[in-house]
């Protein structure tokens, strides 16, 4: 009977390898790597996706001095980090002497994070609480994530993500299509070219960073603060604050905790000091 119960475990793990392995060694192809440039690297489709976004996530209701604030804060790191540093980019990452894209939505609560494409996206709840050292923290950590590739790599690995590039590249390519007949349209007034940025951003929800890239964009962020005239002490401070304000890290399984993090930046801040 226990032979019978193994073989039919190992049978079990077969069939389930045989359904899964597809779907879990996912890559994205042409059509997928096409609408990813389309959307995160020409001028247009990042202008649409940026459109779409500030009205999805309500960033129309920003006061003009919150996305000053951010953008202040922000041109200060890539000017640090283009004067400071060497980066072998990957094909994965957006470029440092690309425009940014600040996006301040009136959610309150705590939470900002970086969308393909050089879209930095900071919850009101954030700005309400931070000083400008600490702000510069966070964006930090959101620019090493765009600067090392992340968001784009998260979605070519995801199943799922794949299945709405595809379709996010079926209806770029009829948009482009009827773009192409239509003479001087607006692809952005067009029905396929919402369905299209739709299917994209779907794509992007449905992707994740791995624990290992928070940790490298961290210590990106940590060098970055160190060398750009913030207080990286500021850094070390603020992650014990974080947790007192609001528990331990969510989605430990891929986030590092509030302790790990402090630790990032206080070596960070030695070396400095050296």
């Amino acid at each position: 009977m226990r032979a019978m119960r193994l073989l039919h475990r190992v049978l079990a793990g077969l069939i389930i390898c045989i359904f899964l392995l597809p779907v879990a060694y996912c890559r994205a192809g042409e059509r997928e790597e096409a609408a990813i440039r389309y959307f995160t690297a020409e001028p247009a489709g990042r202008y649409y996706m940026y459109s779409f976004l500030r009205e999805k996530l309500k960033g129309e209701e920003a006061l003009p001095e919150e996305e000053n604030r951010v953008r202040r804060v922000l041109e200060k790191l890539i000017t640090a980090a283009i004067s400071v540093h060497e980066f072998s980019a990957s094909g994965e990452s957006w470029q440092l002497d690309s425009e940014p894209w600040v996006l301040v939505t009136p959610d309150e609560k705590f939470n900002a994070y970086a969308l393909p494409g050089g879209i930095f996206v900071v919850n009101r709840g954030v700005l309400n609480i931070l000083s400008d050292d600490e702000l510069a923290v966070i964006l930090a950590h959101e620019l090493g994530h765009q600067v090392l590739g992340h968001p784009v790599a998260a979605m070519k690995r995801s199943p799922l993500a794949c299945r709405y590039l595809r379709r996010a590249a079926k209806e770029l390519a009829k948009e482009l299509a009827a773009e192409g007949q239509a003479g001087d349209a607006e692809p952005e007034n067009t029905e396929l070219a919402r369905k299209s940025v739709e299917a994209f951003w779907e794509a992007v929800q449905l992707s994740h960073v791995l624990k290992r890239e928070e940790r490298e964009a961290d210590e990106w962020a940590a060098q970055l603060i160190a060398t750009s005239g913030f207080d990286v002490y500021a850094a070390v401070n603020l992650w014990p604050w974080l947790e007192e304000l609001y528990g331990p890290v969510p989605n430990a399984s891929n986030h590092l905790s509030y302790k790990e993090r402090s630790k990032i930046y206080e070596a960070a801040g030695r070396y400095v000091e050296q």
